[in-house]
C-alpha cells in the first residue's frame, strides 16, 4: 500500500508533460506539451522532458517525422531550448525538411528562422557522403513544394541548402 501510494504522489507531481506520456513510447501526447508549456512556462518543460533523454529523443524522432502537431510543439519547447537541447530541437526540425516540407515551412517559420533552419543540420552525420546525401533528401523535398504563398520560403530555403553543400566540404576538409 505505501508503494502505491509513493507512486500516487510521485505521479500527482509530475508535470502533464510527464505524466501524460503514451504507453507506447512511453512519450507525452503534444496536446500534454503544449498545455504544460502554457501553464509553466517553455523552459521548464525542456528542461524535465530533457533531464528524461529517453523521452527527449523520441520527442525529437517524432518531431523529425515532420506531422504537424509535432511541429507544433518544436515551436512550443524553442524559447525554452540552450546550448544542447536547442541544437537538437534544431536539427531535429531541419531533419523533417526532407519528410514534410510543407509543414515545416508553414508550422516552424518564423519561430525556426528560415536561413538557420535551411542551412542544414548544427551536428552534421558522421560522413561528408552521408550529410550531402541528407542535403540532397531536404532539397528534392523542397524543390517538390508547388504551392503559390510557399514559394519564397521555398526558394530562400533551396538557396542555403545549397550553401550548406559548401559549408559540408569545408566541415569534412573536402576541399
Amino acid at each position: 500500500m505505501k508503494g502505491v501510494l509513493t507512486g500516487f504522489v510521485l505521479l500527482a507531481g509530475a508535470s502533464a508533460a510527464i505524466a501524460g506520456a503514451t504507453a507506447v513510447e512511453n512519450i507525452p501526447e503534444p496536446a500534454a506539451i503544449l498545455s504544460d508549456v502554457s501553464a509553466r512556462g517553455a523552459p521548464a518543460v525542456v528542461r524535465e522532458l530533457y533531464d528524461h533523454r529517453a523521452r527527449w529523443s523520441s520527442i525529437l524522432r517524432r518531431v523529425e517525422l515532420g506531422e504537424e502537431t509535432w511541429l507544433r510543439v518544436a515551436v512550443a519547447l524553442r524559447p525554452g531550448t540552450d546550448a544542447g537541447s536547442a541544437s537538437e530541437l534544431h536539427d531535429s526540425v531541419t531533419a523533417a525538411l526532407a519528410a514534410a516540407p510543407i509543414n515545416v515551412l508553414r508550422v516552424t517559420v518564423p519561430k525556426f528562422p528560415l536561413t538557420d533552419l535551411c542551412s542544414g543540420r548544427h551536428d552534421p552525420p558522421a560522413t561528408y557522403e552521408a550529410a550531402v546525401s541528407e542535403v540532397d533528401k531536404m532539397m528534392a523535398a523542397v524543390a517538390s513544394i508547388k504551392i503559390p504563398e510557399l514559394s519564397k520560403r521555398r526558394d530562400d530555403c533551396l538557396r542555403a541548402l545549397e550553401a550548406s553543400r559548401a559549408d559540408l566540404k569545408r566541415f569534412f576538409a573536402k576541399e
